[in-house]
């Protein structure tokens, strides 16, 4: 299982994501997009235009979603640890 944050400095929503995501003991890698080309292609791949966006590969299915989405990020914790 792979989660990925795709973010930006001063980005409240961001934080707000890296924040829930460490409360519910889910590891993830940050990806800065306004450092990062390939990070920055690939929220522009997965059809996003702000940060913070989510992508996960969980048991080989890719679910992603943009914003801080409390509905999106309980979702994902429920699928990570069942």
């Amino acid at each position: 299982m792979l989660v990925e944050v795709y973010t930006q400095p001063n980005c409240l929503p961001c934080q707000g994501v890296k924040r829930a995501l460490r409360k519910a003991d889910i590891r993830f890698a940050e990806r800065n997009v306004q450092t990062d080309e390939l990070a920055l292609a690939e929220v522009r791949r997965l059809g996003y235009q702000s940060t913070p966006v989510v992508k996960a590969v969980i048991d080989g299915e890719t679910v992603h979603f943009d914003g801080y989405r409390p509905d999106s990020i309980e979702a994902l914790v429920y699928s990570i640890k069942g």
